[in-house]
């Protein structure tokens, strides 16, 4: 709270009403019966932690923020190392879904930008020509798994500080 609290308001409010915001996609994102939908606040809850992370300038842009939450190394690194640090059976279940979202993209072979494509078609098809070649090469298929990451993410940002 210190951290939050030596920032101007303004910062401190568009900080607090973002995150309030990805933790309430995140809930969307795992509690949704239509994959659709789940994906859709799933990508949501990334674009806001994305937000939250460039405003506390740990990243340069959203972009490599957003990129960063879902690739391998982040994912079976720094974020399974903090859900080892969350006691009880919780901590145990949001340690297996990191796992089994990691190794369901390793065997998919999603990059995190193979991701971002997929979130960026929600804006529609007409894209970067790069862009339209990633995708038009995959299948456009993504484990419905993979949104329960959303717990595990607004949980880690939260853990972070927020100077």
């Amino acid at each position: 709270m210190n951290e939050l609290l030596s920032k101007s308001f303004l910062d401190r409010e568009q900080l607090v009403m973002t995150y309030a915001r990805a933790v309430c996609d995140s809930v969307l994102a795992v509690s949704s019966q239509l994959p659709y939908m789940s994906k859709v606040f799933f990508f949501a809850t990334l674009d806001k932690l994305a937000n939250v992370l460039k405003r506390l300038g740990k990243f340069n842009d959203e972009t490599e923020a957003f990129k960063h939450l879902i690739d391998a190394s982040f994912l079976d690194g720094p974020l399974l190392t903090f859900l080892q640090s969350v006691p009880g059976a919780i901590g145990t279940h949001l340690c297996n879904v990191v796992t089994s979202v990691s190794d369901e993209l390793k065997i998919q072979q999603l990059s995190p930008d193979d991701i971002r494509d997929l979130r960026n078609s929600h804006h529609g098809y007409h894209l970067r020509p790069e862009t339209v070649r990633r995708l038009y090469g995959r299948s456009g298929e993504l484990n419905n798994d993979v949104t329960l990451l959303a717990t595990p993410l607004v949980l880690w940002c939260l853990s972070e500080p927020w100077n």
